[in-house]
């Protein structure tokens, strides 16, 4: 049984250090084969560089061009004033057109309200049956129909100033109201 021992510790001690052997071997001949590499010369460094400084350029071009087009579609989109189809939720079906903007809402709830801030974007709503523009205010809420931008109804509260009068000089004493 010993023998056998000695044989299995042979042979294993055999074939790690053939894999051993094997792996320096592989390391040595691919550090051979990369040093024996021609290394890039100052012109093929910059040329690379050129190319790949021009591949940035046209990417960063392209980039620019599209946010260009976004924002130009966004502009044509503030400035017309588009007619749009509203579809009531409960029927499925197209109902009225709107003819007025979000922000012609805002500012014919601003010209009733002049004291007020919008707080919000004005919504689509169903206002008695009238497509209309429900514009939140800091005072109250106001529908703005949709279609011809008249105000359907103005819940900003109206604030009107009352100026008590003001007495210059002093103030004559009543007689017999002294508590002395």
């Amino acid at each position: 049984m010993k023998h056998k021992v000695a044989l299995i510790v042979a042979a294993s001690l055999t074939a790690f250090l053939l894999v051993f052997g094997g792996a320096i071997a592989g390391r040595l001949t691919q550090a051979k084969a990369i040093s024996s590499a021609p290394a890039p010369t100052a012109d093929e460094i910059q040329s690379l560089y050129a190319q790949r400084e021009a591949q940035y350029q046209a990417r960063l071009d392209e980039a620019n061009q599209a946010l260009n087009d976004a924002y130009a579609q966004l502009d044509a989109v503030k400035s017309a004033n588009v007619s749009a189809s509203v579809v009531d939720p409960s029927q499925g079906t197209a109902n009225s057109t709107v003819n007025l903007s979000p922000q012609d809402a805002m500012l014919i709830a601003f010209l009733a309200n002049p004291q007020s801030r919008i707080v919000r974007m004005p919504d689509l709503v169903n206002f008695q049956g009238t497509v209309a523009y429900e514009v939140t205010l800091d005072q109250g809420v106001v529908y703005i129909d949709a279609n011809d931008g008249t105000v359907l109804y103005n819940g900003a509260a109206q604030t009107t100033s009352v100026q008590s009068p003001t007495f210059g000089g002093e103030h004559e004493e009543q007689e017999g109201n002294d508590r002395d």
